[in-house]
């Protein structure tokens, strides 16, 4: 075996991903009805005064909190066992491989190197398998779900937060590209940290009766300023990229209530002037809007701002992984 195939491990597990992602696709689900309950609960409780409805919406509302908590449970269990074992079993299988390598192998590669792959680079692959390729899942799924409900409301309001989950990918995007460059760095000053410690740990009676200790802290304060410089430099590439994406989500649900205020009350025979018509001849696609419909949309756009929220978050996840893999990949090449 001369590559990492992770699709190898995945495959056997193919059957119990199926469920966790049917369920999520439930629970994703459940969380877009809640704003037509509400809508319903505004617009024909409490504008149409039909109290009768009341009751049942309510409890419509608690079934899907107690149907999604089963879902989300469902999805949780699932991923975190499929990525516990697909972890386990690639790390057997490093380990093996590593048993297997030359003794020349090991004259060019230091202990802790060998420590940092074994444990942190097989703890990235974990982080996919248990939690984060779900996680993109659930980004994708919900987005689709959520745009397609605030189409049926008001379409030409809909493209607006649409624009602004497209800008924030881009940004994303950008961000991935940046911190592809700063992982593997981090990396590999990681495990020679790690192997001055361990080295020095091991070795601190040898240290002590020459009187190395000064050489050694200058050692160890060497790889761990590198090692702090570097992941600054991450920290830098999200700073800069990440309060953008903040940004955006922060004013979409002002742009969309601000806009969906003028539709609301000038739609609905309340013209003040021939120029508050603007809004609602732009956005208004059935004549009126209802504030029930104004909350649903509200609503929606909220179920919108985790998404991109976490296109920052997965994208320096993704990017670790991303590089562990490839380092795994070094080993198997050996």
């Amino acid at each position: 075996m001369n590559k990492l195939n992770l699709s190898r491990y995945f495959k056997k597990y193919i059957p119990l991903y199926l469920i966790a992602v049917l369920a999520m696709s439930f629970s994703t689900w459940l969380d877009m009805v809640v704003p037509l309950l509400v809508q319903h609960i505004v617009d024909d409780v409490l504008v149409a005064k039909k109290i009768n409805l009341l009751n049942g919406l309510l409890l419509g509302i608690l079934g899907i909190g107690i149907g999604r908590c089963i879902f989300q449970y469902t999805k949780e269990f699932l991923c975190d066992y499929c990525g516990s074992k697909i972890a386990s079993e690639v790390r057997i299988n490093l380990f093996q491989k590593i048993q297997s390598l030359s003794a020349n192998f090991f004259d060019g590669i230091n202990s802790g190197e060998l420590m940092s792959r074994v444990k942190d680079d097989v703890d990235r692959i974990w982080d996919i398998a248990a939690y984060m390729g779900i996680l993109i899942a659930e980004v994708f799924i919900r987005i689709c779900i959520t745009v397609f409900y605030m189409m049926r409301i008001n379409w030409k309001m809909a493209i607006i937060p649409t624009v602004c989950m497209i800008v924030s990918g881009v940004i994303a995007i950008k961000m991935e590209r940046k911190l592809d460059k700063v992982f593997d760095s981090i990396a590999q000053e990681n495990s020679e940290l790690n192997n001055t410690a361990a080295e020095n740990l091991a070795g601190v009676r040898t240290v002590k009766a020459f009187s190395r200790e000064d050489f050694e802290r200058k050692k160890f304060h060497k790889h761990n300023q590198k090692y702090y410089e570097l992941n600054i430099e991450q920290s830098k590439v999200f700073v800069h990229y990440n309060p953008m994406i903040q940004f955006i989500t922060r004013l979409l649900p002002v742009v969309v209530l601000f806009i969906g205020g003028f539709v609301v009350i000038y739609s609905n025979g309340n013209n003040v002037s021939d120029n508050s018509n603007f809004f609602v001849k732009l956005f208004c696609t059935n004549g009126t809007m209802s504030i029930g419909e104004l909350l649903a949309f509200v609503q929606y756009v909220g179920n919108l701002i985790w998404p991109m929220e976490m296109l920052g978050w997965l994208t320096n996840g993704f990017s670790s992984a991303k590089a562990s893999v490839g380092r795994l990949n070094k080993m198997y090449e050996q």
